[in-house]
């Protein structure tokens, strides 16, 4: 089964959950935001699965202290060089937004989402292949939304292809 989500413009994290029986989630390797990426143009975005440990690898010559107050994962590093001993552990969906303490303009967001089937749209596009049969509930964020997206709720059978779109909160 294939399920297609697009949308006319910009990219946006899209998460499948909720399947059928047997829809488990899997267990993604950590991962490496470098603090670098809070400060670049463009989607500063990484998209991971619940459970999820990530670094943040400083290769300035500049110490950063990087943290977050969002719900879904509060936590603040130490000033720093170089990368920190201990990942961060994403153990709860939501959105996360990344800061640092001692540069403003540094920010990134991490979308932690509780599925392994996932993808970031590209241009308001994105194709998911291969699902297993059944029902999931298709979850949607857009950067700069100002409320969460609900989630549509679709039914795939075997060998099925479905195009849905979205609209964000923010249009």
């Amino acid at each position: 089964s294939r399920c297609s989500p697009s949308r006319s413009s910009g990219s946006a994290p899209v998460g499948f959950e909720n399947g059928p029986d047997g829809f488990h989630r899997g267990h993604e390797a950590p991962r490496d935001l470098p603090v670098r990426v809070l400060e670049t143009a463009g989607p500063r975005l990484l998209v991971i699965q619940t459970g999820t440990a990530v670094s943040f690898p400083n290769s300035d010559n500049v110490r950063h202290q990087v943290y977050s107050f969002s719900a879904a994962k509060k936590f603040q590093l130490p000033l720093y060089e170089g990368t920190p001993a201990q990942p961060v552990v994403f153990d709860k969906a939501g959105v996360v937004t990344l800061g640092c303490n001692i540069h403003d303009r540094m920010s990134a967001r991490i979308v932690v989402v509780d599925t392994p089937h996932f993808v970031v749209a590209a241009k308001g596009h994105a194709e998911l292949g291969e699902l297993p049969p059944g029902r999931y509930d298709v979850r949607v964020w857009y950067p700069g939304a100002r409320e969460e997206t609900k989630p549509a709720r679709v039914s795939l059978e075997a060998g099925e292809t479905r195009e849905l779109a979205f609209a964000s909160g923010s249009e």
